[in-house]
């Protein structure tokens, strides 16, 4: 699911990994574009493994932006939306088809 966000902020307790490999299903377009962003190395180890990663390994690794503290969640997020909500609509469509660091 991280791999089809534009932004990822993730709580300090968060577990992320690829839950396909556990179940014996393809891991689909997500796993396909995994090494390009993480290096094959890491995309392997990970879906080979099926463990789940912690938050802050995963910003590491450059599929979180931004990792808070579990009770500052939401504010964290909160924050940011208002940031965008001052933006321009257009520059942000834009940027967002832009497709930038993919």
């Amino acid at each position: 699911m991280v791999m089809a966000c534009d932004l990822v902020f993730a709580a300090e307790s968060a577990k992320l990994g690829d839950a396909h490999s556990n179940r014996r299903v393809s891991g689909g377009r997500g796993a396909a574009i995994l090494p390009r962003r993480i290096g094959l190395n890491r995309a392997k180890y990970l879906l080979f493994s099926g463990e789940n990663v912690s938050a802050q390994d995963m910003m590491d690794w450059g599929l979180v932006n931004k990792v808070v503290p579990d009770a500052e969640l939401h504010d964290a997020v909160q924050a940011f939306t208002d940031k965008l909500a001052d933006k321009s609509p257009a520059v942000l469509r834009r940027m967002k088809r832009s497709r930038t660091g993919h």
